[in-house]
């Protein structure tokens, strides 16, 4: 796999879509981000938000609350 850098800011930044958040990474840039800290000390988790959870988010603060934590959100 080629080396492929991404800025740390990259998925510290997250767009909205139906008040879902969600990072604006391409498919290579998640492996890097994922290559990026799995060596690393910490908790890393990532959501994949789907048309059922966005509903769910709009009436569920815990739901929502797991969602602003994540490390990355995807579109999958």
């Amino acid at each position: 796999m080629e080396n492929v850098s991404i800025n740390a800011d990259a998925w510290e930044v997250k767009q909205r879509f139906l008040d879902v958040p969600y990072n604006t990474l391409r498919f290579h840039e998640v492996i890097a981000a994922i290559e990026g800290v799995k060596h690393t000390d910490g908790f890393f988790y990532i959501v994949t938000p789907n048309v059922d959870h966005a509903v769910r988010l709009r009436g569920d603060n815990i739901l929502q609350n797991i969602y602003e934590q994540s490390w990355l959100s995807l579109c999958d």
